[in-house]
């Protein structure tokens, strides 16, 4: 049997499926860009200071002397953030190595094959975040 107004409720039905997903993308889009749920590691030190800058100045709505002063804070904390992530790498290279070492023990020949592809795409991973300071801002 044939619907009478079959050809009208087919368009109602794409019409309102093709309304869902524009308020949908709408609505994903507006969460993603308030929430920085979209953004990425930095692409350097500068590009992390900026965006922290830029962040409190708008959600704080500072004063000039207010930005400038808060602006050498925040440069001073990175400079030491790197002082002291400079000194724990070794550390932390170590012990990473150290865990790689004792769970390629326990793994049979073809899991350390995959494990060893998970590692590497992790150091990689790692020293992509570990960037050395941009000419502009060296660490003293």
């Amino acid at each position: 049997m044939r619907l009478k107004y079959g050809w009208k409720l087919w368009t109602a039905v794409v019409l309102l499926f093709l309304a869902g997903m524009l308020v949908g993308a709408s609505g994903a889009r507006y969460y993603f860009f308030e929430t920085h749920h979209f953004m990425r590691p930095p692409d350097s030190p500068q590009h992390a200071y900026d965006q922290v800058l830029e962040r409190m100045r708008t959600k704080l709505n500072l004063r000039q002397d207010q930005y400038e002063a808060i602006s050498k804070f925040v440069q001073e904390a990175m400079e030491k953030g790197r002082v002291i992530m400079d000194q724990i790498e070794p550390q932390m290279a170590a012990n990473i190595q150290e865990q790689y070492e004792k769970i390629m023990s326990v793994l049979n020949p073809d899991q350390q094959k995959e494990f060893t592809k998970m590692h590497k795409r992790f150091e990689r991973h790692r020293k992509k975040f570990r960037r050395p300071p941009p000419p502009d801002h060296p660490v003293e």
